[in-house]
Order: structure tokens, then C-alpha cells, then sequence
């Protein structure tokens, strides 16, 4: 052999067990413990919001999330059918009081829109308000829009050109043209509350959304609403127009205010 005795391949020692062979009871007592201990545990209950008889459905409300604020939150959610779900957008409202507000006044623009009176004024669609099927919260389903101006800034770089911005400024200046011609003041108008269109063909057109705050300036008569003093400020501090921080009440040159601040930090 070339290889020294030491290294030369032995037979292995088989040495006799101490105990004797298992029977076949025994046998299959230890086959069905493993078999326990290696099946996969059973998937938790699911956490998915449903809503409207399961015809609206947020499927994982944890990580479906579209934007948050201080009153509530959006999901990203869908509208089941016999065809294609359709994506929309569930609102969480904490406040029942803004959102029964926010309700009525996306019915009241939507209901003169149908009229034809603002064509230019261009917000979600609210498809169904009401609770949740387990009862817990009260929401709204809205249209599904696509990312909104402050999204859309930082993915840019937190850089636009001037082309840029004058066409969000034209776009957003038709969006409260038509707002204020049915005599609403948004009274929260920033970058967060304006996004692009959801589909394909609608990414050119500007949306504006989110009317928890708004109010109306006119009167059933048609009649400028008489000035307030000593107000706290309603909307966001970083694009509240000076009268709005010295407590006046709001009117249209405050969302223009506003709408300028917002450019101006583009």
C-alpha cells in the first residue's frame, strides 16, 4: 500500500446498542411529535380594515399608509368588483365633527360641479362615508390621487425650475378660483394638500384635497361675511398668512398667502 499502515482505511466499529429496537408504536409516537414540532405555525388573524360589506378593503393598514396627520390618516385601499379591484383612498378621521364637515362640503362642491359651474375645480370624488365593519372607526373612501407637490419636491432633489413652478402656480390659481366662486376658503392650503392625478392621463392636472378646515365666506345671501378679530390660527403655521397669525378670520387673500409661502419655499 502506498500510504503508511496508520492511514490505511479501517472497517468502523459497530457496537451494539444498550437498548433494545423500538417497536412500531413507539415508532410512530416519535414520528408524530416531530412532525408537530416542525409545522409551520398557523398565519395571525387578519388585520385588514373593511368597509361597506367588505366592498371597500384596506389590506394591511400598517404599512398601506398614504399620509398622516394630526386628526387622522389615509390609507391606500380598494375597491373590490367582479372585474378589477379599483384603488381609492380610505380616510381615518379621529375628530367625527370635522369629518361629518368635510362630508358635507365635498358634496356641496361635488353637487355644482355636476352643474357645470366650476369646470376648472378639479378634487376627489367621495364614494362612501360610514364606519368600518367592525364598527370601530368612522371613515371615508375618496378617489385615489397620485403624489402630492411636497412627495414630488423631495424626490426632485428639493429643486424645481422656474417652468415648474409657474405651471403649479397656474394650476393651483384655478384650483381656488374655482373653490372661492362657490364661496369656499380652503383654510389649510399647502403642499401636502394638492397632487397630481392618479392614472396615466391625469398626471398633468393638479388636485387639491383635504377640506376638514374649510369654511365658507359668504352668506346664504351671497354676502361677504363680516370680519372677526381675536381668533386662534386655523391651518398650518409654516404657510399661515399674517392676519391668520394675528387671529383675523380667514378670507380669500389668505389662501393666496398661503399659496405664494408654499411656492416661495420651492
Amino acid at each position: 500500500s502506498p500510504y503508511p499502515p496508520m492511514l490505511t482505511k479501517q472497517p468502523p466499529l459497530v457496537q451494539p446498542s444498550p437498548f433494545p429496537p423500538a417497536t412500531s408504536k413507539a415508532q410512530a409516537l416519535v414520528e408524530s411529535v416531530l412532525s408537530q414540532a416542525v409545522a409551520p405555525p398557523s398565519p395571525p388573524p387578519s388585520s385588514a380594515l373593511k368597509l361597506h360589506h367588505s366592498i371597500f378593503e384596506v389590506v394591511d393598514p400598517v404599512h398601506d399608509v398614504l399620509g398622516q396627520g394630526s386628526y387622522g390618516t389615509v390609507y391606500a385601499g380598494v375597491q373590490r368588483s367582479q372585474t378589477a379591484d379599483l384603488p381609492v383612498a380610505v380616510k381615518a378621521h379621529d375628530d367625527a365633527f370635522l369629518l361629518d364637515r368635510e362630508v358635507q362640503l365635498y358634496r356641496y362642491l361635488w353637487r355644482h360641479k355636476k352643474r357645470g359651474l366650476v369646470p376648472q375645480l378639479r378634487i376627489p370624488r367621495l364614494l362612501w362615508e360610514g364606519t368600518t365593519d367592525d364598527g370601530k372607526q368612522r371613515v371615508v373612501v375618496l378617489d385615489r390621487l397620485g403624489t402630492s407637490l411636497d412627495q414630488r419636491f423631495d424626490a426632485q432633489g428639493k429643486c424645481w425650475g422656474h417652468a415648474t413652478v409657474c405651471w403649479v402656480a397656474c394650476e393651483a390659481l384655478r384650483l381656488l378660483e374655482g373653490l372661492h366662486t362657490l364661496g369656499v376658503v380652503h383654510r389649510d392650503l399647502k403642499p401636502d394638500n394638492f397632487a397630481i392625478g392618479y392614472d396615466a392621463d391625469e398626471r398633468h392636472r393638479l388636485y387639491t384635497f383635504d377640506f376638514g378646515l374649510s369654511s365658507q365666506y359668504l352668506d346664504k345671501d351671497g354676502q361677504h361675511r363680516p370680519m372677526r378679530t381675536g381668533l386662534t390660527l386655523i391651518g398650518t403655521l409654516r404657510y399661515a398668512s399674517l392676519a391668520n397669525h394675528d387671529g383675523h378670520q380667514q378670507s380669500r387673500r389668505d389662501a393666496l398667502a398661503a399659496l405664494g409661502y408654499g411656492l416661495w419655499c420651492r
